[in-house]
């Protein structure tokens, strides 16, 4: 009896440490139609691998979730998805705050978006 409540305290712990979020970065009014806002979390069950998540909130309700390297967070150069029309974007830290830089053909054009660390 003792062995399984051990088990069952190790497993609760283990999952609850997963469970604990830290908010590194939320983004919000972004000037980009298709994306209302971004999230990046650190996971605390991915913590020791470098590993945070990333979360896009499209203005349709749906969410667009993937892992990347904290290292891509701290360098203040983030990949997010491609705009509507195809083009290549960027969350990019310049001047001490964050911006949204597109790349379209040999033009790269940056976009205002109110972060907050």
């Amino acid at each position: 009896m003792k062995a399984v409540f051990a088990a069952t305290a190790i497993l609760f712990s283990s999952l609850m440490a997963q469970a604990e979020v830290k908010t590194l970065l939320y983004c919000k009014n972004i000037a980009q139609g298709d994306l209302k806002y971004i999230v990046i979390r650190e996971l605390e069950g991915l913590k020791p691998k470098g590993i945070v998540e990333l979360q896009e909130f499209p203005g349709d309700g749906s969410s667009i979730t993937r892992t990347m390297t904290i290292k891509d967070y701290k360098d203040g150069y983030i990949s997010i998805s491609k705009q509507d029309s195809g083009d290549e974007r960027t969350l990019v830290r310049r001047n001490g705050h964050w911006e949204v830089l597109s790349i379209v053909g040999d033009y790269k054009a940056y976009s205002h978006a109110d972060c907050e660390e």
